[in-house]
């Protein structure tokens, strides 16, 4: 469980669940934005994440799945 100070520093995003709330392991799905950035596209840009596909939750496959050719071609 996070921490009231995890929550403090958080709570100025503006994040969407996905269909569902969790994965297999219980950790939670949401899509981050901040100031109209998507943060999980530009993790999986700058290649700090991988793009893995959940389904039902596919809202931003594909442009997560394109951030990761980037990422993988611009080594």
């Amino acid at each position: 469980m996070a921490t009231p100070k995890t929550f403090s520093i958080l709570s100025f995003l503006q994040y969407h669940p996905t269909d569902s709330e969790t994965d297999k392991y219980q950790r939670l799905l949401r899509y981050v934005v901040v100031d109209g950035l998507l943060v999980n596209y530009e993790l999986v840009r700058k290649g700090y994440a991988e793009s893995n596909k959940y389904v039902p939750d596919v809202a931003c496959d594909l442009t997560l799945s394109d951030a990761e050719t980037y990422a993988r071609t611009n080594k």
